[in-house]
């Protein structure tokens, strides 16, 4: 995924990932993913990334080449590239697995989610010829349609925002989508790192509603994505993961995001942390005239 250049620059080429949406803007799971991989690169097997820190400053296209200048302090700085800077990053090294903060199960609220087959995947909303309005149909096409990752979410109302309720907690079954699978990851971590960006908006749009902002977002970005290691092997990078999301909405263009992701043992892998802006239609109409 990334070309040494020489010690301190690595490069990746296009075509780069968009995100879930249609899009022609780069994933920003991608953005920290690269600088995650560019840190191991640097420090080569003698450390692990227990702590990663982006900062989106503008943002990238899915065709020219990214370019991460690293700075090897303590912690190592990144720098990522298309042409202009379009994020930054700090990257946090421990000597050992033993040194990983570790989060125990028992203060997180697991006991009743129940099995990956227990809630069925999107596509089987979108295969429904009744009990499923046209509402919920389009609501969920999108995530459909450029999937990134199978999602089997604990209840289909609360996705696509017909329940809102401020204090919402998604929960959600992910794996890497069927197209994805014949991939080789030699870092188990790559997966559980590209989920953490897939569905941050979410729960955002159902506090946004509850709130009375029937429009929810229709633009957005994030201004920064942390992630903090919990567990670095031991989980199959191709099985489920839990993705576990709630956010607050500071006002209604800010918000801020925590989340975990678990293996399918429901042992931690990461927690993130993401602060974003987003604008309502009329917010983003009015900002083009």
């Amino acid at each position: 995924m990334l070309e040494k250049v020489n010690e301190k620059q690595f490069r990746a080429y296009g075509n780069h990932m968009p995100g879930p949406n249609p899009s022609t803007r780069l994933y920003g799971g991608q953005m920290i993913l690269q600088s995650y991989l560019a840190a191991k690169m640097v420090h080569s097997k003698r450390k692990i990334v227990s702590k990663l820190r982006v900062s989106f400053h503008s943002p990238g296209n899915l065709t020219d080449p990214l370019l991460i200048d690293v700075r090897i302090q303590n912690p190592t700085h990144l720098i990522l590239r298309q042409g202009k800077i379009i994020s930054t990053a700090v990257a946090k090294c421990v000597s050992s697995s033993r040194e990983l903060f570790r989060l125990a199960l028992e203060h997180n609220n697991l006991s009743n989610f129940g099995s990956p087959t227990d809630y069925p995947p999107l596509e089987y909303y979108l295969s429904l010829s009744s009990g499923s309005s046209q509402y919920v149909q389009d609501s969920i096409h999108e995530y459909v349609e450029r999937a990134l990752f199978e999602t089997r979410p604990e209840s289909i109302s609360d996705f696509v925002y017909l329940n809102t309720k401020i204090g919402f907690k998604l929960r959600v079954w992910c794996r890497l989508h069927q197209r994805f699978r014949d991939n080789v990851f030699e870092d188990p971590l790559i997966v559980p790192i590209l989920l953490s960006d897939y569905l941050v908006f979410n729960p955002v749009n159902i506090e946004l509603y509850a709130l009375g902002f029937p429009d929810g977002v229709f633009a957005g970005a994030s201004m920064n994505h942390e992630i903090i290691v919990h567990k670095v092997d031991g989980f199959d990078p191709l099985g489920y993961f839990i993705y576990e999301l709630e956010c607050t909405v500071n006002s209604q263009n800010n918000v801020f995001m925590q989340g975990h992701i678990y293996d399918e043992s429901r042992d931690c892998i990461l927690t993130f942390e993401q602060q974003g802006f987003v604008l309502s239609k009329d917010e983003a109409l009015s900002s083009k005239m």
